[in-house]
């Protein structure tokens, strides 16, 4: 009865891990997709299902701890024949309620050497690899890297909400960073980069009066010229109503005479890294001097050591100026110096200068001043006392 028993037993064990293991086989997690780091695959032969099937596709676990930018290099060739030379790279991810699919396509040259990257937030996601209109299989290298980015709140890929009331507190003359999530190739458009079903949100309390808004972020050269702040940051009343704002530049926004109360801000139709702020005063938040213009002091007065004539020639010696970049020595035949005038310019390491082809055996006067340059233009010093030699 005992031997049967135990004959039943290992029956059942061999059926177990004949059926069992497989099952648990099939839930195992799919591979990690390091960051930072590099994996290498063998991508099957698909030669033109761009929705390729789950069999063709590789999925792979990866993880972000914080938010940032998570560029994705590939390097991608054939491994044997295939009818045109061309094939494409896909990437498939999804974050923020938004599923991304990003093609790379090889062109004629054959091979793939290009990359993607994602504005994201915190979370686990699943990254998914394939490659279509490839008759051979194709070896693909990926390589990650990450770039984290300031958050004033803490964000991730769940607690984002487009419900205004929700937003954060904030205050003003301080400024707040943030990172929409996106996904960015070099051929994307303004309209691609922005479609990130989402936004965030913000409120403050305000006491009534004119209100600055500044608006900025590291991707907004890309968008230009189809951007302006108008675009991404939005102002609502207490009654969610929206806040049209009076002026505007790139950055800034100016509402006027806001009543007092509670506000929020919406910020949406962006990607990547964004910065804002909310003053009253905007010269003195952004460290702007009320005098706009600085003056600029002017070297000072040259002066004339000595002039000594030579045949159709004279030599100046002047003594140097603090600060000079360069200076002018000026000749002519007339107290104003307006006949037979002749300037030269000489470097601010000279204090000599000889001045040729002018007339024999005639009386010159010679004056001589500093100059420097600030922001490409020119601030001169004043003229010397008036020196007269006369040529041989």
């Amino acid at each position: 009865m005992k031997k049967g028993l135990s004959s039943m037993l290992s029956l059942v064990m061999i059926i177990t891990s004949i059926f069992v293991i497989p099952t648990m086989a099939q839930a195992d997690e799919n591979p990690v997709l390091p960051i930072s780091g590099t994996i290498n695959n063998v991508c099957p032969a698909n030669s033109e299902d761009y929705y390729a099937k789950d069999e063709l596709r590789t999925r792979y676990t990866y993880v972000i701890q914080s938010p940032g930018t998570l560029r994705i290099n590939v390097n991608a060739s054939l491994t044997g024949y295939d009818s045109d030379g061309q094939f494409s790279v896909q990437f498939r991810t999804e974050f923020s309620k938004k599923y991304f699919i990003s093609d790379m396509s090889s062109g004629y040259k054959g091979y793939v050497n290009d990359h993607v990257e994602y504005e994201i937030l915190p979370g686990t996601y699943t990254f998914e690899l394939c490659t279509w209109g490839n008759d051979s299989p194709v070896n693909c290298e990926i390589s990650t890297s990450f770039t984290p980015k300031a958050q004033s709140f803490y964000a991730d890929n769940n607690t984002v909400t487009n419900v205004i009331a929700h937003g954060n507190e904030i205050s003003l003359d301080k400024m707040y960073y943030g990172v929409f999530p996106a996904c960015i190739q070099e051929s994307s458009t303004y309209s691609e980069l922005t479609h990130v079903p989402t936004s965030f949100s913000y409120k403050f309390k305000f006491t009534g009066g004119n209100l600055y808004a500044g608006f900025d972020g590291e991707r907004k050269n890309k968008f230009a010229p189809f951007w302006a702040a108008y675009n991404s940051f939005h102002l609502y009343d207490g009654d969610g109503k929206s806040v049209q704002y009076s002026t505007y530049n790139n950055e800034t926004l100016l509402y006027k005479n806001l009543k007092a109360g509670e506000y929020f801000i919406s910020i949406d139709n962006w990607a990547g890294a964004y910065s804002f702020y909310l003053t009253q005063n905007f010269n003195k938040f952004n460290g702007i001097s009320a005098t706009t213009t600085k003056k600029t002091s002017k070297p000072k007065k040259a002066k004339i050591k000595k002039v000594k004539g030579y045949k159709k020639a004279l030599e100046v010696r002047y003594a140097k100026v603090s600060g000079a970049s360069r200076y002018q020595i000026q000749v002519a035949t007339d107290k104003k110096f307006k006949k037979n005038k002749k300037t030269v310019t000489a470097k601010k390491s000279k204090t000599k200068v000889k001045i040729s082809k002018l007339k024999k055996k005639k009386k010159y006067y010679v004056r001589v001043r500093a100059y420097k340059s600030v922001s490409g233009k020119k601030v001169y010093g004043a003229w010397s006392k008036v020196k007269t030699v006369k040529t041989k």
